[in-house]
């Protein structure tokens, strides 16, 4: 695909810049690893430069150009985020407790589900229905009982490795923009916590898969069962975690280190990419790192 197709960024963020900004220093910086590329050790970076890939939102449009609705769809969710996320942040380091509207709720319980979903780790990882050999083959048969034989070089383009691609990247696209009704109905049920951590020397980082699930006591890893929890921090002190019966909605102080390191080390343990302002706290969550996901 050209660098710009119609105008917009080939680079694309899977974690916002937004949400990225509030993790940075003084110098509006990170500290970055990418354990793909342990020979680079340990380095510094702006949000602009990380957290991205090439075209990984870009589909095909009608027309057959590039077309960038899945990132502007994306944009728009984050848009709608910020400024709730901006006075979560705000009212609970003032020390504040629980004063969220339905409407900030239901809006910081979508951001979470959408950037579960968008993140890399998360939708290659999902197996899909069949392989995308029999997929397209399927999909020439049906255009061809409706229009009759497609011309064979058209056939070859769509069954080519590019073709395969393409068609495969629609595919993980579509499900990304499909919101499971289960899920969202699931999330509903739950509680949501605001967990800040109220120790200057004490952090959460950020990752590429930045929502982390955790177990229930029971075993299940299911949304259903209300001991499971979903944690997302949106920055380096505070995190939002969904978890517990509906009437559950509280703002929550972790004082416990194993509590802030248990949320670091899953996050590292599934992400290629993780990052933070401290240098120290970085090299702590990544010293035994199993390979790349």
């Amino acid at each position: 695909m050209p660098t710009r197709p119609n105008g917009f960024p080939a680079g694309q963020h899977f974690i916002p810049e937004m949400l990225q900004k509030r993790f940075v220093d003084r110098d509006g910086m990170v500290w970055v690893y990418d354990r793909r590329r342990p020979e680079r050790g340990f380095f510094r970076s702006a949000p602009k430069g990380v957290f991205k890939e090439r075209h990984l939102y870009t589909i095909a449009g009608p027309d057959g150009e590039p077309s960038a609705l899945v990132e502007q769809t994306l944009g728009q969710v984050e848009n709608a985020a910020a400024p709730v996320i901006d006075r979560v942040v705000e009212h609970v380091r003032s020390g504040r407790g629980w004063d969220l509207t339905n409407e900030e709720r239901t809006m910081l319980l979508m951001f979470l589900y959408v950037q579960l979903k968008r993140c890399p780790e998360f939708f290659r990882g999902i197996p899909l229905d069949e392989p995308m050999q029999a997929f397209a083959e399927g999909l020439i048969a049906d255009w061809e009982e409706a229009n009759g034989r497609m011309p064979q070089e058209e056939r070859e383009r769509h069954l080519s490795a590019d073709g395969l691609r393409e068609l495969e990247q629609s595919a993980r696209m579509k499900a990304l923009m499909t919101l499971s009704p289960r899920v969202v109905e699931a999330l509903n049920e739950r509680g949501l916590t605001i967990a800040r951590i109220p120790r200057s020397d004490r952090q959460f980082i950020l990752a590429s898969l930045p929502v982390v699930r955790f177990m229930s006591p029971s075993g299940h890893l299911d949304l259903g069962d209300s001991g499971v929890e979903l944690w997302l921090p949106i920055a380096p002190d505070i995190a939002i975690a969904s978890c517990g019966p509906p009437h559950l909605n509280q703002v929550v102080h972790i004082t416990h280190d194993a509590s802030i390191r248990k949320v670091n080390g899953e996050l590292a343990r599934l992400s290629n990419t993780v990052a933070s302002s401290s240098l120290e706290l970085l090299k702590a969550v990544t010293r035994r790192l199993p390979e790349p996901v």
